[in-house]
């Protein structure tokens, strides 16, 4: 808690990750700072209970969450100065087949589009989701540049 207290006081714009030992703690981090806290036994329950229901999509998205397939999910942020920002998802050239799929699109204020329109316009700040090949991902990175 004072490791989140003292970093949030150095930096306000830092993103902090914190650790939760127990469930009453969760709070008390968030309240401190921590812009996302995260406890392990909460976290093994949600996977316990996934696993129970839905394993072969467990096991499909650990495999594309480490890497150990030729697809990957990445991130990718529209930052200010880039040719993107102000044009449609279709004008940037992200939806052509050359260019990894595109899952979602999550803007600054959390409004979430998935499958979004071709007319759905960039911003700085949003954040895309995309799955493909290394290939394909980085097209999409050069896409928005």
């Amino acid at each position: 808690m004072y490791i989140v207290l003292s970093a949030r006081a150095l930096n306000p714009r830092l993103y902090i990750l914190a650790r939760a030992g127990r469930p009453e703690s969760i709070r008390r981090l968030e309240l401190a700072g921590a812009t996302r806290t995260i406890s392990p036994y909460r976290m093994a329950g949600h996977l316990m209970a996934e696993l129970a229901v839905r394993p072969a999509l467990v096991d499909v998205l650990d495999t594309l969450h480490h890497g150990e397939s030729e697809i990957a999910v990445e991130e990718m942020l529209v930052s200010a100065g880039m040719a993107a920002v102000g044009k449609t998802i279709e004008e940037t050239g992200l939806l052509d087949a050359s260019a990894a799929k595109l899952l979602a699109l999550r803007r600054r204020d959390g409004t979430l589009y998935v499958n979004s329109s071709p007319e759905l316009r960039l911003e700085v700040g949003d954040l895309l989701i995309a799955l493909g090949s290394e290939a394909q991902l980085l097209k999409s990175a050069s896409l928005l540049k």
